[in-house]
């Protein structure tokens, strides 16, 4: 298995005055990872011990993670603990992985093979979450003893996943409807 990672970040704080302040963070992970199998299995009844035929089995994957965060953030706050906070993230994922199994069954000897199913899997992954809230806190009354808090929220998550599967001939490609499938989820919520 081979893998690369890198998974930079920055945050930015700005004290405007004493009051205000604005705050950003851009961070991320990208991700590259190769690996490749190769196992042999001895096939047979197993009140005889006697083995009938190998399986060869070999697998490989290529998967580039890709994983991207920013968030923006203000805050307001006054000598009477007065209180206004409001910030938006958005969130990006996506893996566009791909797996080949190639699957080799042999006489006992290894001489001779009796078929070779190789299969492909195409299976991207794509998520998108963006979130913004707003909260205010508000001291009332003469002593300030009171407090009134009030808060606004909205989310959306959509996820897009593909399972696509190939059977795969020394020529061509060819994608298996029945198996294959893409689903795709969109949630909006919001709440005050």
């Amino acid at each position: 298995t081979k893998m690369a990672d890198l998974s930079p970040r920055l945050v930015f704080d700005w004290y405007i005055n004493p009051k205000h302040s604005v705050g950003i963070m851009l961070n991320g992970t990208l991700a590259n990872v190769n690996s490749a199998q190769t196992n042999k299995m001895q096939i047979g009844k197993t009140a005889t011990g006697v083995v009938d035929s190998l399986l060869q089995a070999s697998s490989e994957t290529v998967s580039n993670r890709r994983r991207l965060q920013a968030e923006l953030n203000y805050q307001y706050v006054d000598t009477f603990g007065n209180k206004i906070f409001a910030s938006y993230n958005e969130l990006h994922f996506l893996n566009p992985q791909s797996n080949q199994n190639s699957n080799q069954y042999l006489n006992p000897e290894g001489t001779q093979t009796f078929s070779s199913p190789t299969f492909k899997f195409v299976t991207p992954v794509e998520t998108t979450n963006r979130t913004g809230k707003a909260d205010l806190e508000k001291t009332m009354g003469k002593s300030r003893q009171s407090l009134l808090k009030a808060g606004v929220k909205y989310s959306n998550s959509i996820i897009d996943n593909t399972f696509n599967v190939y059977n795969n001939s020394e020529t061509n490609e060819v994608l298996d409807s029945t198996r294959s499938n893409n689903f795709v989820y969109n949630e909006k919520i919001a709440g005050a």
